[in-house]
């Protein structure tokens, strides 16, 4: 039986699976490359003019028109059976290793890994946004 906190690391970790996984594909990969090298360079920009702050806007949070498709559909189910899958292997993983989080180390490594992982991403221009953006 798991507990809540390793219930919390395994949700933790099925996410960072995907999240690698998605920077396993040269496509996405350069993609978001590409879109952070862009978006640092307007962030040196002291002064933006209200078209620069536009384009910025629009370049970080693009704009997706929603259309429902079978093909989205069964992606959705696809990605669900996979993070149940996930879901027990994490958790047999955790069961057979004996190992049991608790609060102070939940806590911990919600906060830190994120912060690590985005430091190591950063070198290669593919961070995501996480708590450091609220130290620029």
């Amino acid at each position: 039986m798991a507990t809540i906190f390793n219930i919390i690391i395994i949700f933790f970790m099925i996410y960072y699976t995907f999240v690698f996984s998605d920077l396993a594909f040269k496509t996405k990969r350069v993609t978001l490359q590409d879109k952070n090298k862009k978006l640092d360079k307007m962030r040196k920009i002291p002064v933006k003019t209200l078209e620069q702050q536009k384009k910025f806007i629009d370049m970080k949070y693009p704009k997706v028109k929603w259309k429902f498709t079978w093909k989205w559909l069964l992606k959705i189910l696809i990605m669900l059976l996979i993070a149940f899958g996930l879901y027990r292997g994490y958790s047999l993983l955790l069961t057979y290793l004996k190992v049991q989080f608790n609060l102070w180390q939940v806590v911990l490594i919600v906060i830190l890994f994120p912060l690590l992982v985005n430091l190591v991403l950063r070198l290669f221009h593919l961070e995501k946004d996480d708590l450091t953006v609220y130290f620029r």
